[in-house]
């Protein structure tokens, strides 16, 4: 089941490294235009585990928040 979109490649394998290093199992895939990587990847993971995979997501993403603030600029 699709758990997470987005067109940027970077973007989508974080994502993917953050579910896999928690043992969670992960599959990207691509839709879209194959040069250079253009399209859209989509992160699947079991329907019976994306309420973790949702856990795992937020989890790193408050982290970032508290360590860099909110605003993306690193607390400036």
């Amino acid at each position: 089941m699709v758990f997470y979109s987005t067109n940027n490649w970077i973007e989508a394998n974080i994502v993917l490294g953050l579910l896999r290093s928690a043992e969670l199992p992960a599959v990207l895939q691509r839709t879209g235009a194959s040069v250079y990587g253009v399209g859209t990847f989509s992160i699947l993971v079991p329907q019976e585990r994306m309420e973790e995979a949702r856990q795992i997501v937020e989890s790193a993403k408050d982290s970032a928040e508290r360590e860099h603030g909110d605003n993306g600029h690193h607390g400036q």
